[in-house]
Protein backbone atom coordinates (compact mmCIF):
# COMPACT_ATOMS: atom_id res chain seq x y z
CA UNK A 1 0.00 0.00 0.00
CA UNK A 2 1.55 3.37 -0.94
CA UNK A 3 0.32 7.19 -0.55
CA UNK A 4 -0.93 8.26 -4.07
CA UNK A 5 -1.86 11.94 -4.88
CA UNK A 6 -4.25 12.73 -7.83
CA UNK A 7 -3.33 16.37 -8.92
CA UNK A 8 -6.22 17.71 -10.97
CA UNK A 9 -7.97 14.03 -10.49
CA UNK A 10 -11.40 15.90 -10.31
CA UNK A 11 -11.48 15.84 -14.16
CA UNK A 12 -13.22 13.50 -15.78
CA UNK A 13 -10.40 10.91 -16.72
CA UNK A 14 -8.92 11.97 -13.20
CA UNK A 15 -12.27 10.42 -11.60
CA UNK A 16 -12.59 7.18 -13.56
CA UNK A 17 -8.68 6.14 -12.21
CA UNK A 18 -9.56 7.44 -8.76
CA UNK A 19 -12.52 4.70 -8.88
CA UNK A 20 -9.63 1.93 -10.30
CA UNK A 21 -7.44 2.92 -7.53
CA UNK A 22 -10.61 2.56 -4.85
CA UNK A 23 -11.39 -0.85 -6.43
CA UNK A 24 -8.04 -2.67 -5.57
CA UNK A 25 -8.65 -1.70 -1.75
CA UNK A 26 -4.97 -1.20 -1.61
CA UNK A 27 -3.61 2.84 -1.68
CA UNK A 28 -4.16 6.02 0.24
CA UNK A 29 -5.58 8.34 -1.84
CA UNK A 30 -5.50 12.39 -2.03
CA UNK A 31 -6.95 14.58 -4.62
CA UNK A 32 -5.29 17.77 -4.99
CA UNK A 33 -7.99 20.22 -6.97
CA UNK A 34 -7.69 24.02 -6.85
CA UNK A 35 -11.37 24.14 -6.31
CA UNK A 36 -13.82 22.63 -3.48
CA UNK A 37 -15.11 19.08 -4.32
CA UNK A 38 -17.26 17.74 -1.94
CA UNK A 39 -18.96 14.91 -3.67
CA UNK A 40 -15.61 13.53 -3.76
CA UNK A 41 -14.67 14.23 -0.39
CA UNK A 42 -18.30 12.62 0.33
CA UNK A 43 -16.73 9.23 -1.08
CA UNK A 44 -14.31 9.76 1.99
CA UNK A 45 -11.21 10.31 -0.11
CA UNK A 46 -8.91 13.82 1.18
CA UNK A 47 -9.31 16.65 -1.42
CA UNK A 48 -6.54 19.33 -0.91
CA UNK A 49 -7.27 22.73 -2.31
CA UNK A 50 -3.74 23.65 -3.42
CA UNK A 51 -2.38 27.03 -5.07
CA UNK A 52 0.17 25.40 -8.14
CA UNK A 53 1.96 28.44 -7.69
CA UNK A 54 2.89 28.28 -4.04
CA UNK A 55 6.11 25.72 -4.00
CA UNK A 56 6.03 25.73 -0.45
CA UNK A 57 2.19 24.60 0.45
CA UNK A 58 2.86 22.24 -2.76
CA UNK A 59 5.91 20.45 -0.80
CA UNK A 60 4.71 20.31 2.71
CA UNK A 61 1.18 18.84 1.71
CA UNK A 62 2.99 15.70 -0.33
CA UNK A 63 4.98 14.88 2.29
CA UNK A 64 4.79 11.44 2.85
CA UNK A 65 3.44 10.56 -0.30
CA UNK A 66 4.60 7.76 -2.77
CA UNK A 67 3.52 8.80 -6.11
CA UNK A 68 1.94 11.67 -8.02
CA UNK A 69 -0.05 11.04 -10.84
CA UNK A 70 -1.09 14.02 -13.11
CA UNK A 71 -4.34 15.22 -14.82
CA UNK A 72 -4.05 18.46 -15.22
CA UNK A 73 -3.48 20.72 -18.28
CA UNK A 74 -0.85 23.08 -19.00
CA UNK A 75 -0.40 25.94 -21.55
CA UNK A 76 1.34 28.88 -22.37
CA UNK A 77 -0.05 30.58 -19.92
CA UNK A 78 -0.26 27.95 -17.43
CA UNK A 79 2.57 26.46 -16.17
CA UNK A 80 1.10 24.12 -13.19
CA UNK A 81 3.03 20.59 -13.56
CA UNK A 82 6.29 22.03 -13.45
CA UNK A 83 6.30 23.58 -9.73
CA UNK A 84 4.45 20.43 -8.85
CA UNK A 85 7.47 18.15 -10.15
CA UNK A 86 9.63 20.48 -7.96
CA UNK A 87 7.49 20.12 -5.15
CA UNK A 88 7.75 15.89 -5.60
CA UNK A 89 11.10 16.06 -5.59
CA UNK A 90 11.59 18.73 -2.78
CA UNK A 91 9.05 16.30 -0.72
CA UNK A 92 10.83 13.10 -1.63
CA UNK A 93 8.08 11.76 -3.98
CA UNK A 94 9.20 8.63 -5.25
CA UNK A 95 7.15 8.27 -8.77
CA UNK A 96 5.50 10.95 -10.93
CA UNK A 97 3.24 10.00 -14.21
CA UNK A 98 2.79 13.65 -16.33
CA UNK A 99 -0.63 14.94 -17.91
CA UNK A 100 0.14 12.13 -20.79
CA UNK A 101 -2.94 10.00 -21.09
CA UNK A 102 -3.09 10.05 -24.64
CA UNK A 103 -1.15 9.68 -27.86
CA UNK A 104 2.34 10.79 -28.21
CA UNK A 105 3.57 14.39 -28.90
CA UNK A 106 4.36 14.84 -32.57
CA UNK A 107 5.48 18.40 -32.82
CA UNK A 108 1.50 19.89 -32.71
CA UNK A 109 1.65 23.25 -30.57
CA UNK A 110 -1.79 21.83 -28.94
CA UNK A 111 0.43 19.54 -27.17
CA UNK A 112 3.59 21.36 -26.33
CA UNK A 113 2.65 21.67 -23.02
CA UNK A 114 3.51 17.30 -23.01
CA UNK A 115 6.62 17.72 -24.50
CA UNK A 116 8.40 20.23 -22.47
CA UNK A 117 7.00 18.63 -19.30
CA UNK A 118 9.15 15.53 -20.90
CA UNK A 119 12.65 17.98 -21.58
CA UNK A 120 11.82 18.99 -18.07
CA UNK A 121 11.67 15.42 -16.36
CA UNK A 122 14.84 14.31 -18.53
CA UNK A 123 16.71 17.09 -17.28
CA UNK A 124 16.18 16.81 -13.45
CA UNK A 125 17.08 12.99 -14.02
CA UNK A 126 20.22 14.24 -15.37
CA UNK A 127 23.17 13.13 -14.45
CA UNK A 128 21.05 11.47 -11.43
CA UNK A 129 17.74 10.47 -11.54
CA UNK A 130 15.93 12.34 -8.59
CA UNK A 131 11.99 10.98 -9.78
CA UNK A 132 10.89 8.02 -11.55
CA UNK A 133 8.26 8.82 -14.07
CA UNK A 134 6.07 6.80 -16.65
CA UNK A 135 4.35 8.55 -19.59
CA UNK A 136 0.80 6.59 -19.72
CA UNK A 137 0.06 6.51 -23.47
CA UNK A 138 -3.37 4.24 -24.20
CA UNK A 139 -3.55 5.86 -27.61
CA UNK A 140 -7.29 6.56 -28.82
CA UNK A 141 -10.27 6.02 -26.30
CA UNK A 142 -12.17 3.11 -27.67
CA UNK A 143 -14.87 5.18 -25.82
CA UNK A 144 -15.28 8.05 -28.19
CA UNK A 145 -17.08 5.09 -30.37
CA UNK A 146 -20.33 4.92 -28.65
CA UNK A 147 -20.59 8.79 -29.01
CA UNK A 148 -23.48 10.14 -28.38
CA UNK A 149 -23.96 7.42 -25.29
CA UNK A 150 -21.50 7.52 -22.52
CA UNK A 151 -19.59 4.49 -21.91
CA UNK A 152 -17.66 6.03 -19.10
CA UNK A 153 -19.06 7.28 -15.84
CA UNK A 154 -17.09 10.49 -15.77
CA UNK A 155 -15.22 11.11 -18.82
CA UNK A 156 -16.44 13.46 -21.41
CA UNK A 157 -16.73 11.44 -24.81
CA UNK A 158 -17.13 13.03 -28.15
CA UNK A 159 -17.33 12.68 -31.66
CA UNK A 160 -13.79 11.77 -33.65
CA UNK A 161 -13.22 10.41 -37.07
CA UNK A 162 -16.31 7.87 -36.57
CA UNK A 163 -20.05 8.37 -36.11
CA UNK A 164 -21.18 4.85 -35.28
CA UNK A 165 -24.92 6.76 -34.42
CA UNK A 166 -24.84 8.90 -37.91
CA UNK A 167 -22.75 5.98 -39.78
CA UNK A 168 -20.36 8.58 -40.56
CA UNK A 169 -16.99 8.94 -41.08
CA UNK A 170 -13.49 10.92 -42.37
CA UNK A 171 -10.49 9.14 -43.96
CA UNK A 172 -7.46 10.24 -45.27
CA UNK A 173 -7.10 9.76 -48.96
CA UNK A 174 -3.70 7.83 -50.11
CA UNK A 175 -2.85 7.22 -46.12
CA UNK A 176 -4.24 4.70 -44.25
CA UNK A 177 -1.69 5.03 -40.42
CA UNK A 178 -1.86 2.90 -37.78
CA UNK A 179 -4.34 3.27 -34.16
CA UNK A 180 -3.67 1.87 -31.21
CA UNK A 181 -7.28 2.08 -28.81
CA UNK A 182 -7.40 1.16 -25.35
CA UNK A 183 -10.87 1.95 -23.33
CA UNK A 184 -10.52 4.25 -20.46
CA UNK A 185 -11.92 2.03 -18.17
CA UNK A 186 -8.69 -0.16 -19.07
CA UNK A 187 -6.02 2.45 -18.55
CA UNK A 188 -7.47 3.50 -15.22
CA UNK A 189 -6.74 -0.16 -14.07
CA UNK A 190 -3.45 -0.37 -15.84
CA UNK A 191 -2.57 3.06 -13.83
CA UNK A 192 -4.25 1.29 -10.57
CA UNK A 193 -1.73 -1.58 -10.83
CA UNK A 194 1.57 0.27 -11.92
CA UNK A 195 1.75 1.39 -8.49
CA UNK A 196 2.27 -2.26 -6.88
CA UNK A 197 4.32 -2.72 -9.58
CA UNK A 198 8.13 -3.24 -7.37
CA UNK A 199 10.27 -2.57 -10.81
CA UNK A 200 11.41 0.60 -12.05
CA UNK A 201 8.63 2.68 -14.43
CA UNK A 202 9.30 2.48 -18.18
CA UNK A 203 9.25 5.92 -19.25
CA UNK A 204 7.82 4.85 -22.39
CA UNK A 205 4.52 3.97 -20.90
CA UNK A 206 2.21 2.90 -23.97
CA UNK A 207 -0.78 0.91 -23.51
CA UNK A 208 -2.45 -0.97 -26.43
CA UNK A 209 -5.48 -3.24 -26.39
CA UNK A 210 -5.79 -3.10 -30.22
CA UNK A 211 -3.80 -1.68 -32.83
CA UNK A 212 -5.81 -1.68 -36.36
CA UNK A 213 -5.48 1.05 -39.11
CA UNK A 214 -8.03 3.50 -39.35
CA UNK A 215 -9.90 1.86 -42.39
CA UNK A 216 -10.11 -1.37 -40.76
CA UNK A 217 -11.61 0.18 -38.09
CA UNK A 218 -14.40 1.67 -40.64
CA UNK A 219 -15.14 -1.68 -41.49
CA UNK A 220 -15.35 -2.92 -38.20
CA UNK A 221 -17.63 -0.09 -37.42
CA UNK A 222 -19.45 -0.79 -40.80
CA UNK A 223 -19.68 -4.68 -39.62
CA UNK A 224 -20.79 -3.40 -36.37
CA UNK A 225 -23.75 -1.49 -37.79
CA UNK A 226 -24.68 -3.74 -40.45
CA UNK A 227 -24.50 -0.93 -43.52
CA UNK A 228 -22.26 1.05 -45.33
CA UNK A 229 -20.82 4.48 -44.10
CA UNK A 230 -20.78 7.58 -45.76
CA UNK A 231 -16.66 7.92 -45.87
CA UNK A 232 -15.31 11.73 -46.59
CA UNK A 233 -12.06 11.85 -47.51
CA UNK A 234 -9.75 14.69 -47.14
CA UNK A 235 -6.11 15.35 -48.29
CA UNK A 236 -3.08 15.82 -46.19
CA UNK A 237 -2.13 19.04 -46.87
CA UNK A 238 -5.27 20.26 -45.99
CA UNK A 239 -5.03 18.75 -42.30
CA UNK A 240 -1.70 20.08 -41.92
CA UNK A 241 -2.98 23.44 -42.46
CA UNK A 242 -5.71 23.02 -40.27
CA UNK A 243 -8.72 22.58 -43.21
CA UNK A 244 -11.16 20.13 -43.29
CA UNK A 245 -12.60 19.90 -46.18
CA UNK A 246 -15.56 17.61 -45.68
CA UNK A 247 -19.54 18.02 -46.26
CA UNK A 248 -19.21 16.21 -42.60
CA UNK A 249 -17.71 17.68 -39.88
CA UNK A 250 -17.83 15.53 -36.40
CA UNK A 251 -19.88 17.00 -33.35
CA UNK A 252 -16.78 17.33 -31.34
CA UNK A 253 -16.61 18.89 -28.13
CA UNK A 254 -15.14 19.80 -25.05
CA UNK A 255 -16.39 21.04 -21.43
CA UNK A 256 -14.33 24.01 -21.67
CA UNK A 257 -14.29 24.17 -25.56
CA UNK A 258 -17.75 24.07 -26.10
CA UNK A 259 -19.13 22.60 -29.38
CA UNK A 260 -18.14 25.18 -32.08
CA UNK A 261 -17.41 23.90 -35.95
CA UNK A 262 -13.99 25.79 -35.64
CA UNK A 263 -13.07 23.50 -32.93
CA UNK A 264 -14.79 20.81 -34.42
CA UNK A 265 -12.97 20.85 -37.31
CA UNK A 266 -9.36 22.18 -35.41
CA UNK A 267 -10.01 18.67 -32.88
CA UNK A 268 -10.26 16.92 -36.16
CA UNK A 269 -7.33 18.32 -37.98
CA UNK A 270 -5.34 17.81 -35.09
CA UNK A 271 -5.99 13.95 -34.89
CA UNK A 272 -6.07 13.18 -38.03
CA UNK A 273 -2.35 14.94 -38.33
CA UNK A 274 -1.15 13.20 -35.46
CA UNK A 275 -2.26 9.40 -36.45
CA UNK A 276 -0.83 10.29 -40.04
CA UNK A 277 2.64 10.83 -38.48
CA UNK A 278 2.41 7.56 -36.18
CA UNK A 279 2.19 9.81 -32.71
CA UNK A 280 -1.22 7.10 -32.63
CA UNK A 281 0.39 3.77 -32.82
CA UNK A 282 2.38 2.26 -29.77
CA UNK A 283 3.63 -1.02 -28.65
CA UNK A 284 2.41 -2.62 -25.35
CA UNK A 285 4.68 -2.18 -22.89
CA UNK A 286 2.03 -1.85 -20.17
CA UNK A 287 0.30 -4.72 -21.33
CA UNK A 288 3.63 -7.08 -21.21
CA UNK A 289 5.05 -5.52 -17.70
CA UNK A 290 1.68 -6.31 -16.60
CA UNK A 291 0.44 -10.06 -18.36
CA UNK A 292 -1.92 -11.24 -16.13
CA UNK A 293 -4.08 -8.16 -17.24
CA UNK A 294 -6.86 -8.97 -19.67
CA UNK A 295 -7.76 -5.94 -21.39
CA UNK A 296 -10.97 -5.39 -23.94
CA UNK A 297 -10.47 -5.19 -27.26
CA UNK A 298 -11.69 -3.39 -30.08
CA UNK A 299 -14.42 -5.79 -31.52
CA UNK A 300 -15.57 -7.11 -28.20
CA UNK A 301 -15.93 -3.58 -26.79
CA UNK A 302 -17.87 -2.50 -30.11
CA UNK A 303 -20.26 -5.71 -29.79
CA UNK A 304 -21.35 -5.75 -26.56
CA UNK A 305 -22.30 -1.46 -27.46
CA UNK A 306 -24.25 -1.93 -30.81
CA UNK A 307 -25.57 -5.60 -30.37
CA UNK A 308 -29.06 -3.99 -30.48
CA UNK A 309 -28.27 -1.10 -32.02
Amino acid sequence: MVSVVLAGGSGGLGREVLLAIRATGKHHVKVFSRKPCPDIADLGVEVVQVDYADPEHLASSLNGVHTVLSFVLDNETCNVQRPLVDACVKAGVRRFAPSEWAWAPDGNPVFRYKENMRKYLEEINTPVQKLEYTLFQPGWFMNYLTYPRSSCRYFHQTCVWIDLNACQALAVRDADPWIALTTVQDTARVAALALDDPVAWPVAGHIVESRIKLRNLIKLAERMRGRSFDVHEVDIADIENGKLKSSWLPPTTHPTAGSSSDFAEAMACLWLSSAIHGAMDGSPIWNERLPNLQLTDAESFLSEWYKDV
